[in-house]
């Protein structure tokens, strides 16, 4: 659990601390879609307002880095996904660590091997602490892995990531 702790805080450093230049060597990459209501399988926390955005770099390289293993073991293509994003000024990354608990995702239907749960990741000397959960579940041959990540852009401000990845059970070697 330290090792993929450590994973989360480096990551949510390197999330906050701004990506123009990783997007400009990466680029985009993948076909994402946002949904226009929300999934009926994924309660939202109260106090939050949908807005409408693209995904930051940042939070793509993220997400490839963490779910990798999960991805391939369930046959996930992490290239292809839908997202929401949410704000809030009342809310904090622990709010979102209390809510989606996995007795809660498991009422909804998450209940997948890959599910982990959240995971809180402090807050470092000149970097912002944040949520990283992942859920899973298996209907039929699809595997369907959610990851749920908390960003701090500004002060009084916390944003919520909710983004859905598919699969057909396959194995994607990604």
């Amino acid at each position: 659990m330290r090792p993929l702790l450590a994973v989360v805080s480096l990551c949510t450093l390197i999330w906050t601390a701004g990506c123009g230049a990783v997007e400009s060597l990466v680029g985009g990459g993948g076909d994402s879609s946002s949904p226009t209501t929300p999934w009926a399988d994924v309660p939202v926390a109260d106090g939050f307002t949908r807005r409408d955005t693209e995904i930051p770099m940042a939070v793509r390289l993220l997400l490839r880095t963490i779910l990798q293993p999960a991805a391939e073991s369930s046959g996930v293509s992490l290239d292809n996904f839908e997202f929401m994003i949410y704000e809030s000024s009342t809310k904090k990354p622990q709010d979102i660590a209390n809510f989606y608990t996995k007795e809660r995702m498991a009422a909804a239907g998450w209940t997948g091997e890959e599910t982990l749960g959240c995971i809180t990741a402090p807050a470092e000397t000149g970097a912002q602490g944040g949520v990283y959960c992942l859920f899973s579940r298996k209907d039929g041959q699809q595997s369907t892995l959610l990851a749920i990540l908390t960003s701090e852009p500004e002060a009084g401000k916390t944003e919520l990531f909710l983004l859905r990845f598919k699969s057909t059970g396959q194995p994607t070697g990604n």
